[in-house]
């Protein structure tokens, strides 16, 4: 890890900290659990403070962190400099969710979303609005991809974790957005399809989500629909990589099940 982050950590942190890289890191982002002299244990992320990298990101995880109560790993604190922005959060022993069909990771990972929506809409996050998937959808439609339901947008397994007692965590809150109620269950259900579900058996899964319940039909499909678009257009984009057309034709089958093609 730069010494630079670790100068900002100290402070807070003490010296002699034992510094154990983690895997995940994105967008140029440097992670690392972080143990100190007194036996305490985070999680680290450092972002470069450039312009054109992920710095917008950066910081909005860290908004959004103090506001996760129950649903991410608790914000500790967070700090920058000219160089680096760091977010600092208690470490978990966890581990990623397995969402295959059968596996007793399931109930957790949809408890664990769940919660997403409980929280309600922050605030600090009342200007989010996330128009990514506008391009995909047809202007009719752009109504309903919008909502006032705090959504995590990189709804996959490696970012629902599970605890040794068996609770679930959603962590990567670098895109957090102001959305539909249906955007994330319908995220969710590509997932579960791209594990092995059939669509059936992924809506049985999804449907008992409270974001799901208070979303229109109509809104599901437009969103299981710009999903399928999104995903297809990536794999087009990317063809030598094998798992995003498994990806694409996941959401595809999503869709057709809930006649948002």
């Amino acid at each position: 890890m730069d010494r630079n982050i670790i100068a900002l950590l100290e402070p807070r942190l003490g010296t002699d900290l034992v510094i154990k890289p983690a895997a995940g890191g994105y967008g140029g982002s440097t992670t690392a659990i972080v143990e100190n002299s007194q036996g305490g244990r985070v999680f680290v992320k450092a972002t470069p403070n450039k312009a054109g990298g992920n710095r917008k990101a950066a910081r909005r995880e860290a908004a959004i962190g103090p506001h996760l109560e129950g649903v991410a790993p608790k914000f500790l604190f967070h700090v920058e400099d000219h160089g680096w922005l760091v977010t600092v959060v208690e470490a978990l022993d966890a581990r990623p969710t397995d969402l295959a069909p059968g596996s007793p990771d399931l109930g957790p990972a949809i408890s664990a979303v769940d919660r997403i929506y409980m929280v309600g809409l922050p605030a600090v996050a009342e200007g989010w609005d996330d128009t990514r998937w506008d391009q995909f959808a047809d202007q009719q439609d752009l109504p309903y991809l919008r909502g006032d339901s705090l959504t995590h947008a990189d709804m996959h397994g490696r970012n629902i974790l599970l605890d040794g007692g068996g609770r679930g965590w959603v962590v990567d809150w670098e895109w957090p957005t102001r959305a539909s109620a249906a955007l994330m269950p319908t995220m969710l259900g590509v997932q579960l399809v791209s594990a092995g579900h059939t669509p059936s058996s992924a809506l049985g899964w999804v449907s008992r989500l409270k974001a799901w319940d208070v979303a229109s039909v109509r809104a599901r499909q437009v969103c299981s629909a710009v999903n399928a678009r999104k995903y297809a257009e990536i794999a087009r984009s990317h063809p030598e990589e094998g798992w995003l057309q498994e990806l694409s034709e996941a959401a595809t089958a999503w869709a057709e099940h809930l006649g948002g093609r």
